[in-house]
């Protein structure tokens, strides 16, 4: 049943369930399948895409970190190596290199790699905890009905902690998308502002 999602998140259809007794307990697995399925599938999307997000992350904040250090040696070894009376490196080169390293930091923000990778280790974290929680508690749960086939009570009871996981699940998923598009709202905001703020030719 379960479903590893690729490209974005999806879902899949549990389809129609037989609730006599017989088949009550049958149809309890299939549901509780169908969440702790849909919670896997989650983590490891977040798992999956967050490997990308941390190498362009690393990527762009180091070297902005590098070429940030070297625009500050620029104007000392522009001074240490010469020849003929004249600069070897041009100190205004450093400008250069902070430009760019400016630029790596907008990428970053922009695109929001940072960001993207601390909220998608978050969402990962707390899927796994809560599905751990209801994994374990679902055969506490069913260790209670003493192998018997459960009530209707009980069974609503048990239908209704899966669909309390799946709400939770599913309202952590939807947190991490609305704090992506607050962040590349901002991202937006920022970007145009210093656009503007830009001397005109």
């Amino acid at each position: 049943m379960g479903k590893t999602f690729k490209k974005d998140l999806q879902s899949v259809q549990l389809g129609n369930l037989d609730w006599t007794p017989e088949k009550r307990m049958e149809s309890l697995k299939s549901v509780y399948q169908y969440v702790s399925d849909h919670a896997v599938s989650a983590m490891h999307w977040y798992l999956t895409k967050k490997k990308n997000k941390r190498f362009w992350a690393r990527f762009l904040r180091v070297w902005a970190i590098i070429l940030t250090a070297l625009a500050g040696l620029l104007p000392v070894l522009s001074q240490l190596y010469t020849k003929g009376g004249k600069a070897i490196i041009h100190p205004a080169w450093a400008t250069v290199l902070l430009i760019i390293a400016a630029t790596f930091i907008a990428l970053d923000r922009f695109f929001g790699f940072t960001n993207s990778w601390i909220r998608f280790i978050s969402a990962e974290i707390k899927i796994k905890t809560r599905h751990e929680y209801f994994q374990l508690s679902w055969q506490i749960k069913l260790d209670s009905l003493e192998g018997k086939i459960p009530s209707v009570e009980q069974t609503n009871e048990l239908l209704k902690f899966c669909i309390d996981f799946l709400y939770e699940v599913n309202e952590i998923i939807i947190e991490e998308m609305e704090e992506w598009k607050q962040n590349f709202e901002t991202a937006i905001k920022k970007i145009d502002a210093e656009l503007k703020n830009l001397p005109k030719m």
